[in-house]
């Protein structure tokens, strides 16, 4: 019997510990997926194209196997490099991370208006900013980036100490942002124009930074260290175009994006605003490039999309809803495309007989039921890959009911994701 059989092995997720805002899979699911998706073969290459807070690499790396992990959020890659950290390195991050606060101060001022504005007063911006650029002189480079266009190609370079020190302050600054909360857990409110920003001062910040840093050395301390040391990779890189080899790649375990309007890029503004103040990163931009955005892209079909998909487009379409023949009909049209380019690339760089273990979920346009998992299968027969098993548990927690428009819809079964066990056709 296959581990998948257990419902609530596969079915517990939480959030990750170093960075508490991201809920992803269970380790120990993930373990399952990595065990079945090698047949146990530690010379495998184990992949994640949507590599969120980096559960795949982590474990792929503690089980002794060689991984790759692309985001196109750069945030996420920073959290997923941070739970790369070796443990042996746990016991410098505190004293390091004093030096680094002190450093701050001597830190030249940025000119201008900072993005963080839209959340702090100008002066706590500032300090947050200089603390930022703190951390890349003290432990990415001995000078600041100048455009995140030339970073790109670099990020695969930035090491899992820097990761630690930026979800630090990532964790921080959303501890300071607390007061603007919403009933959606993944996003915070921007203060209007005529309400006052939250002011704090440096001390204030630093300590709470050096709190963050504390309790992440405590998490950090207490992993074990793999027996076996792989070579691990986690970078920016796009799902619809990887930068790997034909066939390189024996076994891949990962959850694409959810198409349920979840607006991945705007619950990851701060730390996005974070990094574009250092230049490493553009909100706006990253927001809209991520799959599964709520910034619809005009698209037209550009591959197949099998027939099921289609079926659920037209229906959209042809919703007397407002906007369903636009604005919905379009987001749904980018994100299938978006889905279809990915595995595409997804067949193209697995070996054949290589496995790949991919999580959906499926939802609903107003009454209308979107088969994710049936759609993926489709589609992935189209590119070479055959669904070996299947298996499907209710989510218990979702977020559907946030919006009270939406409530009129709800007398529906809670969506199901399903753990799908795919094999790419031999040569």
């Amino acid at each position: 019997m296959l581990p998948f059989s257990n419902p609530a092995r596969v079915a517990n997720t939480k959030g990750a510990e170093i960075y508490p805002y991201y809920a992803g899979f269970s380790k120990e699911f993930v373990e399952d997926a990595i065990s079945w998706a090698t047949d146990g073969k530690t010379q495998s290459l184990v992949l994640d194209p949507w590599n969120g807070s980096g559960t795949t690499t982590r474990t792929a790396n503690q089980l002794g196997f060689r991984s790759i992990g692309f985001d196109l959020n750069p945030v996420m890659v920073l959290v997923a490099k941070a739970e790369l950290l070796d443990p042996a390195e746990a016991s410098v991050l505190l004293p390091l991370a004093k030096r680094i606060v002190r450093g701050a101060r001597s830190t030249k001022k940025s000119e201008g208006n900072q993005p963080l504005d839209v959340f702090f007063d100008c002066s706590a911006s500032q300090e947050i900013v200089q603390l930022a650029r703190s951390i890349w002189l003290h432990v990415v480079a001995t000078s600041l980036p100048k455009a995140s266009n030339e970073l790109l190609t670099s990020w695969k370079d930035i090491a899992p100490l820097a990761g630690i020190y930026y979800v630090a302050l990532f964790n921080a600054v959303r501890q300071l942002l607390q007061g603007l909360a919403t009933t959606n857990p993944t996003w915070l409110r921007v203060p209007k124009i005529s309400e006052p920003k939250v002011c704090v001062d440096s001390k204030m910040i630093g300590t709470v930074f050096l709190s963050e840093v504390a309790r992440i050395q405590e998490i950090a301390a207490s992993r074990r260290i793999p027996a076996i040391q792989q070579p691990t990779t986690v970078t920016v890189g796009d799902s619809r175009s990887l930068p790997l080899r034909r066939a390189s790649v024996n076994a891949i375990v990962t959850s694409p994006p959810y198409c349920t309007r979840l607006d991945y890029g705007r619950s990851t503004m701060p730390e996005l605003l974070i990094l574009e103040s250092l230049g490493i990163a553009d909100y706006k931009r990253a927001r809209q490039q991520l799959m599964g955005a709520a910034t619809a892209r005009n698209s037209c079909q550009s591959s197949p999309l099998g027939r099921s998909c289609q079926e659920l487009l037209e229906r959209i379409r042809a919703h007397p809803s407002k906007a369903s023949d636009t604005y919905y009909f379009q987001s749904h049209l980018a994100y299938f495309n978006d889905l279809a380019s990915s595995l595409t690339e997804i067949s193209r760089v697995l070996v054949p007989n290589g496995r790949a273990c991919l999580v959906v979920q499926d939802s609903y346009y107003k009454e209308i039921h979107n088969d994710l998992p049936r759609i993926l299968e489709e589609m992935g027969g189209m590119n070479g890959m055959t669904v070996t098993n299947a298996f499907p548990y209710q989510k218990k927690k979702t977020m559907r009911g946030l919006n009270k428009g939406s409530q009129v819809y709800l007398d529906r079964s809670p969506p199901v994701e399903v753990a799908m066990l795919l094999t790419k056709d031999s040569a």
